[in-house]
């Protein structure tokens, strides 16, 4: 029943933090008239594309996982 009362409530805006995509798909959810993600960290790899933001080459898209080596051309 929550989300059915967020939805009722027909916010203007919602605020998220992106760290956790849950927010985001909150935001379908309820459809406010505007959603702002906020970050209190740097963006990765799934944050970026839900946003449809470029992603650098030099960008590890696996930092937080240790045996995959990607740090090179060839990798």
């Amino acid at each position: 029943g929550l989300v059915e009362k967020l939805k009722a409530e027909k916010f203007d805006v919602l605020f998220t933090e992106n760290f956790d995509m849950c927010g985001v798909g909150l935001s379908h959810v309820i459809e406010p008239k505007s959603f702002i993600p906020v970050a209190a960290c740097a963006a990765f790899g799934p944050q970026l594309e839900e946003f449809g933001l470029p992603v650098a080459l030099s960008y590890d898209p696996a930092h937080y996982v240790s045996h995959l080596s990607v740090h090179s051309i060839w990798d």
